[in-house]
């Protein structure tokens, strides 16, 4: 289970944030992930609240937002935002070439 170690490099970021801005604990958590980021969102979760104990993060709310990858089209070059591997252009019907969509990151914390 790699939510684990994910969840526990994600807790370290935020505590030595907040201790660089002098936050008493943080309240919610919003991380954007891609939908090829092999992250098992529930998984995540429940390793986030082991990884955030004894942290300013303890007992902080994990909010995940997927954020689509890209989908370019090798025919007609058409591009749409896409959130499954096997994805097709939506206006011509061909596979499309997928970038983007593997990334995880802290995008805002709601502190005290």
């Amino acid at each position: 289970m790699h939510e684990l170690s994910l969840a526990r490099r994600i807790a370290s970021i935020i505590d030595a944030k907040g201790k660089a801005e002098d936050v008493r604990s943080v309240r919610a958590v919003w991380l954007e992930v891609g939908p090829f980021s092999c992250v098992e969102p529930q998984a995540l979760r429940s390793a986030f609240a082991i990884a955030a104990e004894g942290t300013r993060a303890e007992g902080a709310v994990l909010e995940i937002e997927t954020q689509p990858a890209e989908g370019r089209c090798p025919d007609c070059a058409a591009r749409q935002a896409v959130l499954e591997y096997f994805a097709t252009c939506d206006r011509c019907g061909a596979a499309l070439d997928l970038s983007g969509g593997d990334a995880l990151r802290v995008a805002r914390m709601e502190v005290v």
